[in-house]
């Protein structure tokens, strides 16, 4: 989630896991996974060494974008696409993990659902944008159920962050004071359509 929540939501959330027995190794990476007598034996890039019962890789999702390079469509961090799906290379479109709009890559399914109407009309030979509404994630984590509103990229501002009794409200405010994103935690998570409808 790193660039999607401020770090007091990410620590209350390292807090809440640490708490159930996770252990932290950060700002390392691990560069060998060995199989030992019973689960495995794990060599960080710091030198440390961390015995396993599993191992678990979760690194998240990188768009492939070789093959629409290739053909000379436009990358950044995905295959930039219109609101239409539509890349700069006629008759060549993407959807869902590895396509980029505006700046933003969707991996997700409410974005693929909102697509693929404009997509198939597009196909069809009527052009047409996806409307996306505001999506938040729902993250089902049971240490800390997390709603995520993400700003747009790039997008000055600030966040603000207010704890409650059993959860966390972050507010992210432009420049101008304008509500531009939102993550809520634990009971703050029922806050969700209050703070969608102020969304500018």
């Amino acid at each position: 989630m790193q660039g999607l929540i401020p770090q007091q939501v990410g620590e209350a959330l390292q807090a809440k896991l640490s708490a159930q027995g996770v252990s932290w190794q950060l700002q390392t990476s691990v560069e060998i996974v060995d199989q030992a007598a019973s689960g495995y034996r794990l060599t960080l890039t710091s030198g440390e060494i961390v015995e396993a019962d599993l191992v678990i890789s979760a690194v998240g999702l990188k768009p492939r974008t070789e093959l629409a390079q290739t053909a000379g469509v436009d990358c950044g961090r995905g295959i930039k696409v219109n609101g239409g799906l539509r890349t700069n290379v006629a008759d060549i479109y993407a959807l869902g993990d590895c396509a980029e709009l505006q700046g933003k890559v969707l991996p997700y399914i409410a974005p693929i659902n909102f697509g693929v109407r404009a997509l198939a009309d597009c196909l069809l030979g009527r052009p047409t944008m996806a409307q996306y509404p505001h999506m938040p994630v729902v993250v089902k984590t049971p240490a800390l159920l997390l709603t995520i509103q993400s700003p747009e990229v790039g997008l000055e501002g600030e966040w603000q962050t207010e704890a409650t009794d059993d959860g966390l409200r972050s507010l992210f405010r432009d420049s101008a004071g304008m509500l531009k994103g939102f993550v809520l935690a634990g009971s703050c998570t029922a806050e969700r359509q209050q703070w969608l409808d102020q969304l500018i």
